[in-house]
Parts: structure tokens; C-alpha cells; sequence
């Protein structure tokens, strides 16, 4: 990054690529594909792994900060757990909607899934429903991103506009991940589409 250069090109002829997360140890790179997981080594570009036994389109997936889980969003409405070591499916979280964003807490111990309906789900390691965030939206796409100290989650608010199809994302919401309470809101106007949202590791910046 420093230079800017193309250190490596990860080519797959075959597959049409839609996601991606970092390992925690910035070594290896997990890509979803109309085909499958991939997992490949940055280093030297080559691909190391691949599960091609989920089903449904991959259409976002996060790597967990304990290194050893992949959570991947299809478009059943579930995401699924992968098992890192050895690829296998742990749980299939059945959803409300089809998940737009996951993002485990820093701890490892939590995944937010932004749903495109009008909630946010947050579920265990072990597969079971902690708590939906209902308030998190009426319609439209919601994404999701943890603080670093796991304290506080952040995500979009939408709105639709009346009479057309065209969302108004009105605010952006942050939940404390203690008691699943809206800690503040902030309205950043009409007309607005959001894509996605990225917290500062600092936590102060959006």
C-alpha cells in the first residue's frame, strides 16, 4: 500500500468473485464466488483452499477475528458457519432476510447481520439468536460494523420515500451490545442511498 503497486492478480476463469475479508493475520485473503469459499495465500497468489459444498449465492461474507470461522451470507435467507480447519458447515443461522453485511465483534464472540428487510439479527458462535434489532430499519438494505472494544454496534436507518422506490436513508443508529439499546441517532438527510458504512478503529470516526 505504501507504494502502490499490483503486487498480485488472484485469477479464477471460472468463478465471478463477490466478497472479500482478510485473515486476522492479513496472510490470507476469503473470497465468495458464484462457486464457493476460496481461501488464497497474498504472499505468492495462490489459491490454498476452496469449499464448494454451500448452497445458494454467496453474497457477503466476514472473516472471524479468532481466525478459525467464516460466516457467509446466501440468498436463502441464512447465513452459514464454515469451519476454517476443515471446511465444514458448523450451523446454518436462519435469517428474517437475506444478510447485506455480517461483521463479528472484535471478540469473536457475536455476528451482526444486516439484513435486507427491516432488522438487524445478532447471533452466537454457537448458532443460536442473541436478540433482533427491529428498529434498525423499515426497508431497504441495512449494514453493520462493530467498535473495537465490541462495546457499541453502528447501522443504517431507511426509509421509503412516498409514492416512490427510491430510499431515503434518514440516520445512522449506534446499539450497546450489553442491553441491545439505541444509544444515539443522527439524521443525515433526504434522498440518501448508503451502500455500506466502515467505523474508524478509534471508534469517533464513520
Amino acid at each position: 500500500i505504501n507504494s502502490g503497486n499490483l503486487k498480485e492478480t488472484l485469477t479464477n476463469e471460472v468463478a465471478r468473485f463477490r466478497n472479500l475479508s482478510w485473515s486476522i493475520d492479513s496472510q490470507s485473503l476469503a473470497v465468495s464466488s458464484n462457486k464457493g469459499i476460496e481461501i488464497w495465500n497474498v504472499n505468492n497468489g495462490h489459491q490454498v483452499k476452496s469449499f464448494d459444498s454451500l448452497t445458494g449465492a454467496l453474497n457477503v461474507l466476514d472473516w472471524s477475528p479468532t481466525g478459525d470461522l467464516i460466516a457467509i451470507g446466501t440468498d436463502k435467507k441464512s447465513v452459514q458457519l464454515l469451519d476454517m480447519q476443515n471446511g465444514n458447515l458448523l450451523y446454518t443461522l436462519e435469517c428474517y432476510g437475506n444478510a447485506q453485511s455480517l461483521d463479528f465483534s472484535p471478540n469473536g464472540k457475536i455476528i451482526a447481520a444486516g439484513l435486507d428487510s427491516d432488522r438487524v439479527e445478532i447471533w452466537g458462535i454457537d448458532g443460536s439468536l442473541s436478540t433482533t434489532l427491529e428498529g434498525a430499519g423499515s426497508v431497504g438494505n441495512i449494514y453493520v460494523d462493530f467498535a473495537q472494544d465490541s462495546s457499541f454496534l453502528v447501522s443504517n436507518i431507511s426509509t421509503r420515500n412516498v409514492g416512490g422506490d427510491i430510499y431515503a436513508v434518514e440516520s445512522l443508529q449506534t446499539w450497546h451490545t450489553k442491553e441491545w439499546k439505541p444509544i444515539q441517532s443522527w439524521k443525515i438527510g433526504d434522498l440518501f442511498l448508503i451502500l455500506d458504512l466502515d467505523l474508524a478503529p478509534d471508534g469517533k470516526k464513520l
